[in-house]
């Protein structure tokens, strides 16, 4: 494989060591405790495999660089979005001093560390851009629509499972309510009652309180955010306030604690955490970073290169968020 070719000189037999732990599969084990005892993984574990992974996908870069070189190559660094997910609210609980903060500053140094040293690999006339896709910010509760939309009647089970012969709704987990219509096989919602079924899902979020308050939720949606040529995913597009989460869960109470650390669930929040950054460094561009949100990544990466623009996408200015 590419990998392994790209990994045999000089020699990492640790790659082969990680296994699934490579990339996204590390929080998925430090948060059900696939290794060690317990829950979770301790937090050490977490730091060694994550340090790991960033000197794995660093390793590569330069590798990559070397060996292919090319008129743009792009490179993935997955570990400082992991160890956001699992740790940044309590990272932030007792920064800097607590162990959950000391781990989250050791992989932001070895991912630092693995970006110097491709930094040393660039020629004069060389242009790199740095882009985080989204931010993070500390999720504290969680909150699930599939159990409002089975106290409206919208969403039936059979056993376990969702009963698609009688669910009218269910809530996907990227963020849009599906309409079970009958455009797709075995769907129950005929055309003549999509509108009634809308208005039925946008009731039950409207209505939806916090049953250890009885104050509203605060979840807000949408029909009109999805831009393109391509349908909607959905129906609705759902999001939660600030530092909240929102879950696929069936079963359950309507809102839980939360199972992560940090999310970026949505860019339609305020939420100062969910900043991203776009930074280069070459011939003719700034040394000063850009704070963006970065929906449209491809577009502040072609105007900072001063490529020319696709004909459906318009490049943001400099600063502005959408």
């Amino acid at each position: 494989s590419a990998v392994t070719q790209l990994t045999s000189c000089p020699p990492q037999p640790w790659v082969t060591d990680l296994g699934p732990f490579l990339g996204t599969g590390i929080g998925w084990h430090y948060s059900r405790g696939v290794l060690g005892k317990g829950p979770r993984l301790p937090l050490a574990t977490m730091a060694a495999m994550t340090c790991r992974v960033a000197a794995y996908f660093g390793t590569l870069a330069v590798q990559a660089l070397a060996r292919h070189p090319a008129d743009l190559l792009l490179c993935y660094q997955p570990a400082i979005d992991e160890i956001s997910h699992q740790i940044l609210r309590d990272a932030l609980a007792d920064w800097p001093y607590g162990e959950a903060a000391r781990v989250m500053v050791q992989v932001y140094q070895e991912v630092d560390r693995r970006l110097g040293v491709l930094l040393d690999g660039l020629s004069p006339d060389d242009t790199l851009l740095i882009s985080s896709d989204h931010g993070h910010e500390p999720i504290h509760r969680s909150i699930r629509p599939n159990v409002l939309l089975r106290q409206a009647g919208l969403l039936h089970l059979k056993g376990d499972k969702i009963d698609l012969g009688r669910t009218r709704a269910v809530f996907h987990s990227s963020g849009w309510v599906l309409i079970n219509s009958t455009e797709r096989e075995g769907g129950i919602v005929p055309p003549e009652d999509y509108d009634a079924t809308l208005k039925d899902i946008q009731r039950c979020l409207d209505a939806a309180l916090d049953p250890a308050t009885g104050q509203p939720l605060g979840l807000q949606h949408s029909q009109t955010l999805w831009q393109g040529a391509a349908p909607r995913p959905g129906a609705v597009f759902v999001w939660a306030p600030d530092h909240v989460e929102l879950r696929t869960h069936l079963f359950g109470a309507v809102c839980a604690p939360p199972e992560i650390g940090g999310n970026h669930q949505t860019v339609l929040h305020t939420s100062p955490y969910l900043k991203a950054i776009l930074a280069g460094c070459g011939p003719g561009l700034q040394t000063k970073p850009w704070p963006t949100r970065n929906v449209e990544v491809a577009a502040l990466v072609r105007r900072a290169l001063e490529l020319p623009s696709a004909r459906l996408a318009t490049p943001l200015e400099q600063g502005e968020t959408r």
